[in-house]
């Protein structure tokens, strides 16, 4: 062909095939391929990570064989297979530090340390350790992969049982520590990150990170966390703006945290609320923001305990709405769900089930946009239900209780609340002094 494109002409070249070489595609499994151990301890030999106790060292012990039969003789036809120069067979360990909060959200994400605070080693059989070189250890978002080299000459060795046996160790100094590992001051269960790992083996280097030829090791404790505690502030005040409305002149009250059932008036509570999440260390892993609010009366038991205790909150109020008033609702606002939830309540020795409402706002954040202040408003607005449909219920005092927290960071959940009064009470019997 010329490099116009037209055919060429002139000499004729014919090929001859000379000679034929056979191939041979085998299929099946060539290796166990086991982690026997993984230990994940801290400098100290604690799990509160500190300015003093940010070093991680994770030492893993993985085993590769080739499969054999009853008679030895499938394993050393692997090895003469893969005894070919063309083959290599390369192997690395994946580090995870899997990262669990209060709302039970896991993610696999490392903060808080740099490529040049991890240095790795690694024996094989039992041999002289040897050190990683640093192009061979990886920082991804997700993983540290820390490469062993090519195994393939222990591994095809029969005075080696045809097995090579791995021991991985990795120390990782995390100097933003804060970044990476969540606050529990309270030290509960649960909370911190774990390390986990991952053995992988390929036939070229660059499908180390995914081969299917791996085995696992799952999380293990300790869960590593910092004792500073988050610190997010929240208010959730009631509005005194009804000096003026009719009820207000009426009733002589200025807002409407006293509810008259004397007067059929409609009765508007409002409030608003700001949630504070600045000084929320982890605030970084949050996802979405969750407000719930619920409805409490004020009861005095038969042995004169008095407490706040649940209600169905739609028997109370009506049109209830929690709107953020940065976002719209149409526009990615707070998504309002009705909830139910089941409790178990003792009278006079008997106990009784019932089934009791709330509601539970949430949206996701906008962490690149709006949300980068960590600053939330709310306002609030519901109806007491009054005249009939208050019948046969308590006049008391009443707690609308909004509880906020952000999903994915943690120790950041807050509770504030607006008590109003519930009565009947008739203006003209009482003397103006």
């Amino acid at each position: 062909m010329k490099p116009d494109g037209t055919a060429a002409t002139g000499n004729v070249i014919r090929a001859t095939v000379t000679s034929k070489l056979n191939a041979a595609l085998i299929v099946g499994d060539f290796y166990r391929h086991t982690v026997k151990s993984l230990t994940v301890t801290s400098a100290q030999n604690s799990p509160i990570i500190t300015d003093a106790n940010k070093e991680l060292t994770a030492v893993t012990t993985a085993t590769i064989e080739l499969m054999n039969n009853e008679e030895d003789t499938q394993a050393q036809y692997f090895a003469e297979v893969l005894g070919d120069p063309s083959v290599h067979l390369y192997h690395s360990f994946n580090l995870q530090m899997i990262r669990s909060d209060t709302s039970s959200t896991k993610s696999d994400i490392i903060q808080g340390i740099d490529q040049n605070n991890i240095t790795a080693r690694y024996s094989l059989n039992g041999g002289e350790s040897v050190t990683v070189n640093g192009d061979d250890i990886i920082r991804e978002s997700n993983y540290i992969q820390c490469t062993t080299g090519d195994i393939k000459s222990y591994l095809i060795n029969k005075n080696n049982g045809f097995k090579v046996t791995i021991v991985g160790t990795a120390v990782m100094d995390f100097s933003n520590y804060s970044d990476e590992f969540p606050p529990n001051p309270n030290e509960l269960d649960q909370i911190g990150v774990r390390g986990a790992v991952r053995s992988n083996i390929a036939y070229q280097e660059s499908d180390l990170p995914y081969s299917k030829m791996n085995a696992t090791h799952d999380p293990v404790r300790p869960y590593y966390y910092t004792k500073e505690d988050n610190s997010a502030l929240f208010s959730f005040d009631a509005i005194d703006e009804l000096d003026e409305e009719e009820i207000g002149t009426n009733t002589k009250n200025n807002s409407r945290l006293g509810v008259n059932n004397y007067f059929i008036y409609n009765n508007l509570i409002h409030g608003k609320s700001v949630y504070n999440a600045m000084d929320v260390k982890d605030y970084a892993y949050s996802g979405s923001i969750e407000y719930t609010l619920e409805l409490y009366r004020k009861t005095t038991d038969e042995n004169s305990v008095t407490s706040y205790q649940q209600v169905n909150m739609t028997d109370y109020l009506s049109n209830i709405e929690l709107i953020d008033t940065e976002i719209p609702s149409g526009e990615g606002g707070l998504l309002k769900t009705e909830k139910t939830k089941t409790v178990t309540k003792t009278v006079n020795g008997e106990d009784l089930t019932e089934n009791l409402t709330y509601y539970v706002f949430t949206r996701n954040l906008k962490m690149n946009d709006i949300d980068k202040d960590a600053l939330f408003y709310t306002d609030f607005t519901c109806n007491v239900l009054k005249d009939e449909s208050f019948s046969q219920k308590e006049y008391a005092n009443y707690k609308i209780q909004l509880t906020v927290h952000l999903n994915g960071s943690t120790n950041n959940e807050r509770t504030s609340y607006i008590i109003y009064t519930h009565a009947k009470i008739d203006p003209t019997m009482i003397e103006e002094n």
